[in-house]
């Protein structure tokens, strides 16, 4: 007997006798064990500065909410909350259109995610993606962190012009012995750091 078939016994139609009946195959249950990652569901919170208008999701998206205004005959028109649909920057971060009192407003979506979820932006400090997407406006991609810090994450993630770079700006290739590494996370050429250096104690050398 196929082992991932079920056994059933019915009433014997006859003493003495046991009919077997094969029903359906046995299906292994797909939720036990199942190593597919379930996102987890979006969650809202007011746009800081306009609540009770808009709200912001930690997926990075941005929402109006139903509110009624004041028209120009002095009676009142119902607004339909909707989702907003954002525009790019030259620099290629999204926006979204706001408006409050009458006066409209462009703003950041990752600072929108940022404000909402992580609080207030610490002093000198801007939003920072981890993976240096500016599509990816998840709350998880998403850091207050200093500008040197978003230096460092397009350099990691390959995405500074200055990392594409296989060659300094006099020949020498940007090889793992010929590479070093400034504190503010740039990449220096050995052997133009050494060359400089000869050249400046030729110089002291000269003068004494």
């Amino acid at each position: 007997m196929r082992p991932d078939l079920v056994e059933c016994k019915t009433k014997p139609p006859s003493a003495g006798h046991t009919e077997r009946l094969l029903t359906h195959p046995i299906r292994p249950n797909r939720t036990e064990g199942s190593m597919e990652s379930i996102e987890s569901p979006e969650q809202w919170r007011p746009v800081v500065g306009y609540e009770g208008l808009y709200e912001v999701s930690d997926h990075g998206n941005v929402r109006s909410l139903d509110r009624n205004s004041p028209d120009h005959r002095g009676g009142v028109r119902k607004f339909k909350g909707r989702k907003l649909r954002p525009g790019r920057e030259s620099n290629g971060k999204w926006l979204v259109g706001l408006c409050r009192d009458g006066k409209a407003h462009s703003a950041r979506v990752h600072r929108l995610v940022a404000e909402a979820f992580l609080g207030p932006a610490p002093e000198g400090a801007e939003v920072c993606h981890r993976d240096d997407n500016n599509d990816n406006n998840k709350l998880s991609n998403l850091y207050w962190g200093t500008r040197s810090d978003n230096l460092r994450d397009a350099v990691r993630n390959g995405r500074h012009w200055q990392a594409n770079k296989t060659h300094c700006k006099w020949g020498h290739e940007f090889t793992p012995e010929n590479t070093a590494i400034h504190r503010s996370g740039g990449r220096q050429c050995r052997a133009c750091r050494t060359a400089r250096s000869r050249r400046r104690r030729a110089v002291e050398e000269a003068s004494e």
